[in-house]
């Protein structure tokens, strides 16, 4: 699949648990090809959030979100300054194999 051809996911919607309304919640993703559409997700969790910290503008503070527990179709890669330290995946859907990719 050529770069023309692929659209880079999105986040179409959050999920957040109940009990962690500033804590984290659920990212549900989507990547549209021209055969299909592929549906990723992860946990996002902030490890640092204390409640009721804010900053001088009165936005609370959370700090540094942590994903995890990533599942579905596909993971995009981790990118840093323009190169991929952290591979992504997708599976492709006609064959079901599991394919690395540097996007």
């Amino acid at each position: 699949m050529c770069a023309a051809q692929r659209v880079r996911w999105r986040a179409l919607s959050t999920a957040t648990p109940p009990n962690s309304a500033q804590r984290g919640g659920m990212r549900l993703k989507l990547r549209l090809t021209p055969e299909t559409i592929l549906v990723g997700r992860d946990v996002i969790n902030y490890p640092d959030f204390q409640p009721g910290k804010r900053d001088q503008f009165g936005v609370l503070i959370t700090g540094l979100p942590v994903y995890h527990a990533v599942g579905g179709d596909f993971r995009e890669a981790k990118i840093v300054n323009g190169i991929a330290v952290r591979k992504g995946w997708y599976f492709e859907p006609k064959t079901g194999q599991k394919i690395e990719t540097n996007f």
